[in-house]
C-alpha cells in the first residue's frame, strides 16, 4: 500500500514513473550512457556530470577531479550506488560534500568515508558521537527513504577553498532553496556547481517550514554568489527540467519535462540578481514572474 502512495509524487509531479525504462528516457546529445541507469557529461576532461536520468527527478551528481584529490558533490537519489561510477572513473582520493540534505542528493553518501559539511550544514543539525549527523527535513518520507548515518571529517567555512591538487574549489554558502544549501566555485575554469540553488524554469520560493525555503535567504545568497564569482562563469544545476507548459506544450497535461540546457549563465545570476534587488519582499499571495527567459520565480 506505501509502495502506491510514494510511487503517486513522480507521477503528479513530473509524469514519468519513479524509474522510467532506458529506451523511453532521453539524454543529451553530448552525453553518453555509463552503464543501464547511469550516464555520463563531460564537462572537460576532469569534470563529469553523472546523471540518473532514468530517475524522475533526472539528477545530476558532479565529479570534480584534481592532480591529487577528487570531489564528489552529491551523492545521488541512492536508486544506485554511485560511488561505484566514481571508482571506474578515477582512482584519486576522494572528498565527498553534498549541496544540502535533501533525499535525491544524499542517497550514496553512506558509501564514501572522507566526507566534508560546510559550516551551516552542521548548525542547524544535531552532532552525534563520532561527528555523525543523522540529518533531519530530508524529505525522504515522499519516497520512503531512510535519513543516512553521515559521519564528517571537516567543517567548511563560508568562502574557504578545498586545494585539490592544481584545482582549487570555493566553498559558497547558497541558502535559499534550503537553509543549509551551499554551492562549490572553480575561479580559474569559471564552473559554479549549485545544487538546487537555482535550475531552468520556475524556482519556487515560497516559505515552507518542510523543504526550509525562504526568498530572504536567497536573496542573500544571490549576493554572496555574485560577490564571489566572474563574468563568464558557467552555473551547472542538479536537476535538468522545467514545467512542460513554459514550453509551449499543446499537450500539457501538467508536470514537467526534460529541458533544452543543465547549464546556466553569468547573465542568468546578474539579472537574477537585478531581479531580487526590485522585489525586496515576499508577495502576500505567491505570484509568478519571469526573470528572464531561463528562469521564472514563484514567491
Amino acid at each position: 500500500m506505501y509502495k502506491e502512495i510514494y510511487e503517486i509524487v513522480p507521477k503528479v509531479l513530473a509524469k514519468r514513473k519513479r524509474i522510467t525504462s532506458k529506451s523511453m528516457t532521453k539524454i543529451y546529445d553530448d552525453e553518453i550512457w555509463f552503464d543501464d541507469y547511469f550516464s555520463l557529461k563531460y564537462i572537460d576532461k576532469t569534470t563529469i556530470a553523472i546523471g540518473e536520468p532514468r530517475y524522475w527527478q533526472r539528477n545530476y551528481s558532479y565529479l570534480i577531479l584534481g592532480d591529487k584529490q577528487a570531489l564528489m558533490f552529491d551523492a545521488g537519489s541512492g536508486e544506485k550506488n554511485i560511488q561505484k561510477v566514481v571508482r571506474n572513473l578515477t582512482n584519486l582520493p576522494i572528498i565527498h560534500m553534498i549541496s544540502h540534505y535533501h533525499y535525491d542528493h544524499i542517497g550514496s553518501t553512506e558509501k564514501f568515508k572522507k566526507i566534508y559539511l560546510a559550516k551551516n550544514q552542521v548548525k542547524l543539525q544535531k552532532v552525534l558521537v563520532n561527528n555523525t549527523i543523522i540529518p533531519k527535513n530530508t524529505l525522504g518520507f515522499l519516497e520512503k527513504k531512510r535519513s543516512p548515518k553521515i559521519q564528517f571529517n571537516k567543517i567548511i567555512r563560508n568562502k574557504e577553498f578545498i586545494n585539490l591538487g592544481n584545482r582549487n574549489l570555493q566553498v559558497l554558502y547558497s541558502p535559499g532553496h534550503n537553509s543549509e544549501s551551499i554551492s562549490l566555485y572553480d575561479l580559474v575554469r569559471k564552473q559554479l556547481f549549485i545544487g538546487d540553488y537555482l535550475m531552468k524554469g520556475i524556482m519556487p520560493l515560497i516559505k515552507s517550514t518542510i523543504v526550509q525555503t525562504s526568498y530572504v535567504e536567497f536573496r542573500w545568497a544571490t549576493k554572496n554568489l555574485i560577490s564571489n564569482v566572474q563574468p563568464g562563469t558557467k552555473m551547472y544545476a542538479s536537476h535538468p527540467f522545467e514545467l512542460a507548459k513554459d514550453l509551449n506544450n499543446k499537450q500539457y497535461i501538467g508536470g514537467v519535462e526534460f529541458c533544452d540546457q543543465l547549464e546556466l549563465s553569468y547573465k542568468d545570476l546578474m539579472d537574477l540578481n537585478l531581479f531580487l534587488n526590485q522585489h525586496i519582499k515576499e508577495n502576500i499571495l505567491p505570484k509568478k514572474i519571469k526573470v528572464n527567459d531561463n528562469i521564472k520565480i514563484i514567491f
